[in-house]
């Protein structure tokens, strides 16, 4: 007689999604509570989207803010080289993927209350199929299920192009390493967090500037990551550039000024100095990597690709001839979907959404923390206001409107102070407990802190009333 091909199985949360977001989250609930955890994921190993992500890449944040609490994704070291050099460590992707494999090799199945099934997906039933076995099975939930695959990024490999392609060779980043010994000239289509790096691979290669073009659709801000370390040697740094955030929201009218305050102070960096950027992504750059892209000298600036051929590249605002034996690399794919946020506890179910801006991660944790304890989902909200990565200035307004918000009420609640302290992934207050008490320099630096962070929370409802019906996320 056969084997049955049908299972059960009963848990405390049923988690849909292995990757960082999901892991934290579990992470954290494996050290608060005595739950059992069935996780859930299409991929065969755990890791999300960094499995399907470009060979070259990196995260754009210090490494030391990533991953799970219990463990550190990368000792706190400084890059002795390269165009980080003098900063806190990134991590690599397949750095990530290995890390990922470890937190549920050494953590999360030896504590004998995670069940992880890979390749596998929820069924509209509520049953879960394995792909390769055809094997189903029916879960009894007796708390919550998690839908940690909400915001799933959307990734080079995976997404539909907008623009016509003929007779041309147009890849993701993830061929190029592969295919750039065929090419005469580089064509990089995006001016995201993607297409930075594809530039950056190919002038840190050798690759000629001139033949590089890059299709840059509009301008952008970006985070300065000297300015935002985390790390202890960098404490008066890392702190003084709060207050100068701060104290550029609570001076502010409009966004523009908050922009031009950024800037000011060395917390945003534009491309071109003659150009004023109105889009905001949240991608962070070092400013050796601002000095290498300014190299480039062939950057269209003539909008979104609508169609490329041998002959010419048609743009939303023109047109510009194509070079020959050019390898087109399409790097337009927007990182997250176009969801709306909604409630992260409901009735039965949480889903994970960033709460902290702009730390998935430590959002994660933070939810799973919120849900140890013993209160009400609408209790638990009024701590987890979503928010969302914006795609232009004033959409970054309003989701720093939210953050504000989740931080002055994380302020009032000794709970959640007391919890902050000890976080790995929230870097800032934890540099905050160990501050000697003669140290007088530091502490006075974290008085004007606290002093600025009121003045910008007061001021920061007129900056978004200011803000036109435009604003983007």
């Amino acid at each position: 007689m056969a084997a049955s091909n049908t299972a059960n199985i009963t848990v405390d949360y049923l988690v849909v999604g292995a990757g960082v977001s999901g892991l934290s989250f579990v992470d954290e609930l494996l050290t608060r509570t005595s739950a059992t955890v069935l996780i859930v994921d299409k991929r065969d190993r755990p890791g999300g989207h960094w499995n399907d992500s470009y060979p070259f890449v990196k995260l754009h944040q210090p490494a030391s803010q990533y991953g799970v609490e219990s463990k550190e994704l990368a000792s706190s070291l400084i890059d002795v080289h390269g165009l980080n050099k003098g900063l806190s460590t990134l991590a690599s992707g397949p750095e990530i993927i290995s890390y990922c494999m470890t937190v549920m090799r050494d953590r999360f199945l030896p504590s004998g209350r995670v069940t992880f099934l890979p390749s596998s997906e929820l069924l509209p039933d509520g049953t879960i199929r394995e792909a390769a076995s055809g094997k189903v099975w029916t879960v009894k939930i007796n708390k919550k299920l998690v839908d940690a695959a909400y915001y799933s990024n959307v990734i080079p490999l995976q997404h539909t192009r907008s623009f016509q392609v003929d007779q041309v060779t147009c890849i993701p980043p993830n061929h190029l390493p592969s295919r750039a010994q065929d090419a005469t000239n580089f064509t990089v289509l995006g001016a995201g967090k993607t297409g930075i790096d594809t530039c950056l691979w190919l002038l840190e290669r050798g690759v000629d500037p001139q033949r590089i073009r890059w299709i840059y659709p509009g301008e952008y801000w970006y985070f300065n990551r000297a300015k935002f370390q985390g790390l202890l040697e960098f404490f008066v740094d890392s702190f003084t550039t709060l207050v100068d955030m701060y104290e550029g929201i609570g001076k502010a009218t409009n966004a523009r000024e908050l922009a031009l305050a950024n800037e000011k102070a060395g917390v945003w960096l534009r491309l071109d100095p003659s150009i004023e950027p109105q889009q905001f992504h949240a991608a962070t750059l070092a400013p050796r990597e601002v000095e290498e892209l300014r190299r480039l000298p062939d950057i269209v600036r003539k909008g979104h690709v609508t169609k490329i051929d041998a002959k010419q590249i048609t743009l939303t605002n023109g047109t510009v001839d194509a070079k020959p034996n050019t390898l087109y690399i399409d790097c337009t794919a927007s990182c997250l979907p176009d969801k709306p946020s909604v409630p992260v506890f409901q009735p039965g179910k949480i889903v994970p959404q960033m709460i902290r801006y702009p730390l998935i991660p430590f959002s994660c944790a933070k939810i799973a923390f919120l849900e140890s304890l013993d209160w009400s989902d609408d209790e638990r909200n009024k701590y987890a206001q979503p928010l969302r990565y914006p795609k232009n200035l004033d959409g970054y307004i309003l989701s720093e409107a939210i953050n504000m918000e989740n931080r002055a009420r994380e302020n009032q609640n000794p709970i959640l102070q007391r919890w902050l302290a000890q976080s790995r992934l929230d870097v800032y207050t934890k540099l905050t407990t160990e501050v000697r008490p003669e140290d007088m320099e530091k502490l006075a630096l974290l008085g004007r802190m606290q002093e600025s962070f009121m003045e910008a929370y007061k001021n920061m409802p007129r900056i978004v009333e200011s803000l036109e019906s435009g604003a983007v996320f």
